[in-house]
């Protein structure tokens, strides 16, 4: 691990606070989250980092030396996304790592049984190598009054794990007001999927997971693939950040 804000060499990933992170996943019920996700594709997990942790994150965003790329939006309005660089931020790469594995069983069954995906984070990692993803993929957002995100996919290469997660670092009601996590499928479907974009009103160390870029769903003429997208809804007042994980690294 590097310490957060220096970047300096730090404990090895066995560290108590790794540790402590990674029970915190192995508790949650997986069971349940695995019949939400399967339901609509997406799925929230209440309070998975604490307030402290969450503090420590958001400061990151300041800190330039961290990142490899900045995007700039093409819309106006649509607030400020960062990519980190090697190595990741240790708070960063632990939950990844960690959230990896129970992912993996959520991943076959978005593949129908047919996906192949290895226990560890860094073996699925190595495959991508061969597809020239050698980039760090998690990204930082950050949105002031007056901002948005339009519903989009985000993907970064060709070679995908079809989860991704994102965790809200800010404080709803205190650090921003609006600001709802957006969650589309592509077309209209009848129930139970709505036919409108689901809004998701986190609170703060909440993390989304969602399929990405797309889900199956039986109906009576069988299954097919639904892709998803999701957004954030206009800021009306503050600043949010947020932290987004995908489990393969980008072009």
């Amino acid at each position: 691990m590097i310490d957060l804000l220096t970047r300096r060499p730090g404990p090895a990933p066995s560290h108590a606070e790794d540790a402590d992170l990674a029970a915190r996943i192995d508790a949650l019920d997986w069971s349940a989250i695995a019949l939400e996700f399967e339901r609509l594709g997406c799925t929230v997990i209440p309070a998975l980092l604490s307030a402290p942790e969450c503090d420590v994150l958001a400061a990151l965003y300041a800190h330039d030396r961290l990142f490899r790329s900045k995007v700039v939006m093409a819309a106006p309005g649509a607030g400020g996304c960062k990519h980190f660089d090697h190595p990741l931020p240790g708070l960063v790469s632990a939950l990844r790592q960690a959230l990896y594995p129970k992912l993996v069983p959520l991943a076959q069954q978005l593949q129908g049984g047919a996906g192949s995906y290895p226990a560890r984070l860094d073996d699925f990692i190595e495959r991508g190598r061969s597809a020239g993803q050698c980039r760090p993929s998690p990204w930082m957002l950050r949105h002031t009054q007056g901002d948005h995100d339009g519903l989009h996919e985000a993907l970064y290469g060709t070679h995908l794990f079809p989860l991704q997660a994102t965790v809200l670092l800010s404080r709803p009601g205190r650090d921003f007001t609006g600001g709802d996590f957006l969650v589309a499928h592509g077309v209209a479907r009848a129930p139970p999927l709505p036919r409108g974009p689901v809004r998701l009103r986190l609170g703060q160390g909440d993390t989304v997971l969602l399929a990405a870029p797309s889900r199956p769903v039986r109906g009576a003429m069988g299954s097919r693939c639904l892709r998803l997208r999701h957004g954030v809804q206009r800021l009306e007042s503050g600043c949010r950040h947020a932290v987004g994980l995908l489990f393969h690294d980008a072009r």
